[in-house]
């Protein structure tokens, strides 16, 4: 068994089209950590975008007021700094594959 951040990635709208994006741009499955750091990327350049700087004084600020429907599910923050909403899922191997257990969310 192991837990893991977020909503199993299958059952999230822009789950399975991203899953099939990977797949065809690398060859392979995802990384565990892939749809994160893609939506961390994007975050990072909204916020540069809004705040017109790739300064971190200046973008950092904008990255806490960002609203981001990503892969993972809607990114926001909330006073200090944290992850609104965050999720995570307990997995456990059946049939030599990884299966989600259940998945616990902070409201």
């Amino acid at each position: 068994m192991a837990w893991e951040y977020g909503r199993p990635l299958h059952s999230l709208p822009q789950g399975r089209a991203f899953l099939q994006k990977f797949r065809k741009r690398f060859g392979s499955d995802s990384l565990s950590y892939a749809p994160f750091a893609y939506d961390a990327t994007w975050v990072a350049i909204l916020a540069m975008k809004d705040a017109g700087s790739a300064q971190p004084a200046r973008y950092v600020p904008a990255v806490r007021a960002t609203q981001y429907e990503g892969v993972t599910g809607k990114i926001a923050f909330d006073a200090n700094g944290d992850l609104k909403h965050p999720a995570s899922t307990l997995y456990q191997v059946k049939g030599g594959r990884w299966t989600a257990v259940t998945t616990i969310a902070i409201e």
